[in-house]
């Protein structure tokens, strides 16, 4: 009502014209229709704007009847838009000029918002330069006349990226009966044109193989007339494309094939039945010229817009069919040939029985051999370790000099050449059994042949003999070889030049090969001697095992003839060979190749040195590193030093090497406690680590290392590192066994094991190998051994 008193106020303030404009403005924002209306008609009374209400209400209805149809315009003309912003494609509308006057959102989300601009100008700047010269045509075209014009282009979006555009133009006339503009729409069709370009690439592929392929290829329709026929069937049949295009394919086939593949046909297409599609089927073809022969027909069916054809593929069996006429004609001979084979197969049957069975006893005889020589390995290496340990002892002890020392040398010595003659023996059995293996470690070739030359130095100056060796400058300081059995090779042929030479020299040098192209990089190791020499007959036995250059060698110099096989052995294993070349009386020359890859030195400290079983470089060992350049307190404990302060729980069955390996420790200044079995380890070493975590001082604190012997009674040392692992004890566990066989190292790490040491012990091996777990194990928990 507060409304109506403001139109009544207002039409009596402005005067008659005002209140009636005022009235019909404020009419067309309400419904209540009566409501307005007896309002307005009071007015009019009251003003005397008009001779009656009922003239006035005629009025007030046509403008409310005009004001409701604005609205609903307007409405109606909302949705449109609504409807047009939500199309996929892209619409747009120009002037007669060809400016933008409307556009759709998704012209919008394409290009941009151009109102005004020209529609021209705007897309030649996005449409591709190849498709530049058909929009012009299109859309001049569209702009001097009344058509639909439609038109496929490639286009830039706002995302960067070129796509196909389907465009449809439809120009429209104004009242004056000339192009008032067009209105356009343009819909993304990149993936149909990706198919489309996909489709005809797959079509062009189908047509080349079809047109390339070695079998004759016919396709047929539901009547039988040939609608395609490829350049094998030209070949084949001999009728040129044309002229059997459009002709039954019975023509390719003499009676009664050609009567039988109508009546297949026929019945397929009324029933169904599948007699002959998808199946290949031996019948007769005929060419061109009368001619017939064999042939095997496979028909299969595909349906194109609901349209089914049929493709035959037919293959030329004249050659297979006359090898079958030839193998039945054959066929006789053939039976009474198998009546021979299956005599002489049971002959070959009761031979191959005789052969599992030889086979069978020399594996046999081979796994003997094996077991029985690790097990010589381990009860000769082990009295040796007492015999080699204390030998050492005495000499330590008494001194080097006079009878006693020189008494205690020849026991050393010849236990020590015991001991390389079983280690021989050892190599040659796991060469036969294929045993060997070798590893790829860094290593320092310097240090490595300096090591060898320490070794052999005193046995060269015992005979007078000079021992030389030189390295190459360009002999990279760290290489990536195996460095126990390249020491092992060193060793044999520069203790064999030494052996055989009387007066005169021994020389070793060493060269680098870099890596070529087609070749790694290699050491080149070549050994001189001034000795005997041999003959080329000599020199052509010399690798055979247990051999040497004749009968008087052995007599003369001892061995067993072992060294070289198994050093030529290891050569081939590290990618290379050792080659020889001699005169009788005059020296031989021996040289080796191994392949070694190079490594940069970053450190610029001192290399490793591999922990050997005594043999100057064995299986034993391998592959144990032992850093010569850090063991400051195993340097103390072998000088006599006090240093090695570690508790050492040693696990060993043996009286004599409980007493010999404890006594060598005590020496250096470590605290020792010996059981004499596994259980007995696992129960002490974990006792020391609960009593720490108990707070006990009673027991003192846990061992340093755990030396732990693998065979023992009760509970062996593989089972009883096992145990230890299990129950979480993380110490240093180091494995000694008098074992030398190439996978013993791997059973005792793969049991758990820290480090092998091989029995002889080296005794300055064996304490660096001890001081290095100990000093990493205590820096790992952040405390240091006291």
């Amino acid at each position: 009502m507060r409304a109506a008193g403001r139109v009544v106020l207002t039409a009596l303030l402005a005067g008659f014209g005002t209140a009636l404009a005022t009235c019909q403005f404020l009419l067309a924002p309400f419904d209540d229709y009566g409501f307005w209306v007896a309002a307005i008609a009071v007015l009019a009374a009251l003003v005397g704007a008009f001779g009656s209400f009922a003239a006035y209400r005629r009025l007030a209805a046509q403008a409310c009847r005009e004001r409701n149809a604005a609205v609903a315009l307007e409405t109606r003309l909302a949705q449109y838009e609504r409807v047009v912003d939500a199309a996929p494609a892209m619409l747009w509308a120009t002037d007669r000029d060809g400016r933008i006057r409307y556009v759709n959102r998704r012209w919008s989300e394409f290009i941009e918002d151009d109102i005004g601009k020209s529609l021209d100008g705007v897309w030649m700047a996005a449409i591709s330069a190849s498709d530049a010269a058909k929009w012009r045509t299109c859309h001049e075209g569209a702009m001097r006349r009344t058509c639909v014009a439609d038109i496929e282009l490639q286009m830039r979006g706002r995302d960067g990226g070129m796509h196909w555009m389907a465009i449809r133009l439809a120009s429209f006339v104004g009242e004056d009966g000339d192009i008032d503009g067009y209105v356009g729409s343009a819909i993304d069709v990149s993936q149909r044109k990706k198919d489309e370009q996909t489709l005809a690439a797959s079509e062009e592929r189908v047509r080349a193989i079809v047109a390339t392929a070695v079998d004759p290829i016919i396709t047929i329709d539901t009547m039988g007339i040939v609608e395609s026929f490829n350049a094998a069937a030209v070949r084949t049949f001999g009728y040129a494309v044309d002229e059997i295009v459009g002709k039954n394919v019975n023509l390719l086939m003499p009676s009664p094939y050609a009567e039988e593949h109508d009546h297949y046909l026929r019945r397929y297409l009324s029933t169904g039945d599948r007699r002959v599609i998808g199946i290949g089927r031996e019948l007769v073809g005929r060419r061109r010229d009368g001619s017939t022969f064999p042939i095997e027909l496979t028909v299969s069916q595909w349906t194109v817009e609901s349209k089914r054809r049929f493709t035959g593929v037919v293959r030329d069996i004249t050659e297979r069919k006359t090898a079958e006429d030839k193998a039945a004609a054959l066929k006789d001979a053939a039976d009474e040939a198998q009546a021979q084979l299956e005599e002489y197969a049971i002959t070959v049957e009761l031979a191959n029985v005789e052969a599992k069975i030889a086979r069978d006893q020399a594996e046999f005889a081979n796994r003997t051999k094996s077991e029985f020589l690790a097990n010589m390995s381990h009860e000769i290496r082990t009295p040796m370790t007492a015999i080699l340990g204390y030998t050492d002892l005495l000499v330590e002890d008494l001194g080097a000099t006079g009878s006693a020392g020189e008494w205690l040398r020849t026991i050393k010595r010849n236990g020590e050449h015991l001991l390389s003659l079983i280690n021989d023996i050892l190599d040659l059995s796991k060469i036969e059994a294929g045993k060997m293996t070798v590893e790829a470690v860094d290593c320092r070739p310097r240090e490595l042949v300096r090591e060898v030359q320490m070794l052999l130095n005193e046995r060269a100056g015992d005979k007078g003999l000079s021992l030389e060796v030189d390295v190459a400058p360009n002999v990279p300081a760290i290489v990536r070889t195996d460095p126990t059995r390249l020491k092992q090779i060193l060793f044999n042929l520069i203790g064999n030049a030494i052996k055989f030479t009387a007066s005169g020299s021994v020389g070793a040098t060493i060269a680098w090969i870099p890596e070529t192209s087609d070749e790694s990089a290699i050491l080149d190791i070549v050994v001189r001697d001034t000795g005997i020499g041999m003959s080329e007959e000599q020199v052509s036995r010399l690798f055979q095992p247990f051999t040497q250059a004749d009968s008087s060698t052995t007599r003369r110099f001892g061995g067993t003839g072992l060294g070289l096989t198994i050093s030529r052995h290891l050569a081939n294993l590290m990618g290379g060979d050792i080659t020889i070349e001699s005169q009788a009386g005059v020296g031989s020359t021996f040289r080796v190749t191994v392949a070694a890859a190079e490594i940069e030195d970053k450190s610029g400290k001192r290399g490793t040195t591999n922990a050997t079983d005594g043999r100057g470089g064995g299986d034993a060992g391998a592959g144990t590193a032992v850093d010569t350049s850090a063991g400051s307190a195993a340097d103390g404990a072998a000088n006599g030093a006090s240093a090695f302060n570690y508790r050492i729980l040693l696990a060993e069955d043996g009286i004599d090497n409980q007493r010999l390996i404890s006594l060598v420790l005590r020496k250096a200044g470590a605290d020792v406690t010996i059981v004499e079995n596994g259980q007995a380890a696992v129960e002490h070493a974990l006792g020391q680590v609960e009593a720490q975590e108990g707070g006990s001082e009673r027991e003192g604190r846990p061992f340093d290392v755990v030396l732990m012997d693998m065979q023992m009674p009760v509970c062996d040392g593989y089972e009883a590192t096992r145990r230890l692992r299990a129950e979480g004890y993380d110490g240093p566990i180091i494995a000694l066994t008098a074992n030398a066989m190439s996978d013993d190292r791997q059973k005792c790490l793969d049991a758990g094991c820290s480090d092998y040491a091989a029995k002889p012990i080296d005794r300055a091996v064996l304490l660096a190998t001890i001081a290095r777990h100990a000093e990493s194990q205590a820096a790992s928990k952040g405390s240091m051994p006291v």
